[in-house]
């Protein structure tokens, strides 16, 4: 039996559209076995996503089924069994944790031998942006762009377990695809500017531990503001904890969650951003979580 364990993610974390990402010590486990019978047998854990796909358009099994067609393979049947954490459709990566580990099952049972890049580049592919596939992947900060020749390349980097990661999760889901019809095709130079200057600023701060001075660096311009009718109750959130809390504060991904980064330590801020939550915004779901640093894991017995 193969065992991929892959983490959540979330994307963009303000400023970094398209381009930033943190994996989350959140997972969906796939366990896979060959089987003789063509197709696949899916079931879900007793606590997972129970509106997963049991049938043969489950997107882990597409994924398997066109790695080994661009191989010119032909899948076997396969049982698999998905024990999923992380919600569904709410801005954390659960389509990127079902890609990923769709090319890592292709990978191991037609002996592909394929590199992590070529991986990511499938993934890329499969998804249709970067930034989500990346973490799950790789683990830790990812920094994903586009080659001028067409690929796409992607970096990673530990960060420290001092990040505590907070995630306010609502209970209505938002369609990437939906999110994505309702941003401009063209942004004002200014708008850029101050995107750009606050990701490169925001990737210091992670990376070198100045973790406490992450409100002002999550701002942004680009996409959220563009999107707020859809996540109206979202973003009345994220305004009102941007008020009260010093934290990194942004929507996670497309959305509708929203996601907090501050330090491990500062439990009075911790405190005070779960109490304003629960008084203000009920329907939200607090999960407190940590930075993945090790990305897609598999296993095999």
């Amino acid at each position: 039996m193969l065992s991929i364990k892959v983490p959540a993610s979330s994307a963009n974390l303000g400023p970094g559209f398209d381009c930033l990402a943190l994996a989350l010590k959140i997972y969906c486990l796939f366990e896979v076995q060959r089987k003789e019978e063509p197709g696949v047998t899916i079931s879900l854990s007793p606590k997972g996503s129970q509106d997963l796909s049991l049938g043969e358009e489950n997107l882990f099994f597409q994924t398997f089924k066109r790695v080994l067609h661009l191989r010119g393979l032909e899948p076997p049947g396969l049982r698999v069994r998905i024990d999923n954490s992380i919600p569904l459709g709410r801005g954390l990566g659960s389509s990127s944790t079902a890609v990923v580990a769709g090319i890592v099952a292709a990978d191991r049972t037609g002996n592909l031998n394929l590199s992590k890049e070529e991986m990511f580049n499938l993934a890329v592919e499969i998804e249709g942006h970067p930034d989500n596939v990346a973490a799950a992947l790789l683990g830790g900060l990812t920094i994903s762009y586009r080659e001028e020749g067409g690929g796409f390349r992607a970096l990673a980097f530990p960060v420290d377990s001092g990040l505590q990661v907070i995630l306010l999760v609502p209970p209505v889901s938002l369609s990437t695809q939906k999110a994505r019809e309702v941003l401009p095709q063209k942004v004002d130079f200014s708008d850029a500017v101050y995107n750009l200057s606050r990701t490169a600023a925001l990737v210091s701060r992670l990376l070198t531990g100045q973790i406490g001075e992450l409100k002002e660096v999550t701002r942004d311009r680009l996409h959220q503001r563009y999107r707020a009718p859809l996540y109206a109750q979202s973003m009345r959130l994220l305004e009102r904890v941007r008020q009260e809390v010093d934290c990194g504060i942004a929507i996670s991904g497309a959305g509708p969650s929203v996601v907090c980064l501050l330090g491990s330590s500062e439990v009075g801020l911790e405190r005070r951003l779960k109490d304003l939550v629960r008084e203000e915004f009920g329907e939200f779901e607090p999960i407190s979580t940590q930075v993945d640093n090790h990305g897609v894991v598999v296993g095999s017995n």
